[in-house]
């Protein structure tokens, strides 16, 4: 059997105040048992999945914008120098 009870409380303290001084943002108590627990291991084994977004999907974006720009840079610098070759011929 799993009990647990924990009571919580979170203040919002500004710099030079006392944490007596601060603004309560949380005061609750938060309570365990064995079926809360089983609920919360299966949730999480049921949306595990999604993790990916938050770790591995944005690292893949950084890489894809990366590759975007110098493409995007090797192609700015191609157009310039066939427009400049164009210039410079002569019509005879």
């Amino acid at each position: 059997m799993i009990a647990l009870e924990q009571s919580v409380t979170q203040k919002l303290v500004q710099e030079g105040e006392d944490y007596t001084e601060g603004e309560v943002v949380f005061d609750g108590t938060l309570a365990l048992d064995d079926e809360t627990v089983t609920e919360n291991a299966n949730d999480a084994k049921e949306r595990g999945g999604q993790l990916w977004l938050l770790t591995t999907l944005p690292i893949i974006l950084w890489i894809v914008a990366g590759v975007l720009i110098v493409l995007a840079v090797v192609l700015l610098v191609r157009s310039r120098e066939h427009r400049v070759d164009a210039g410079n011929r002569r019509l005879e």
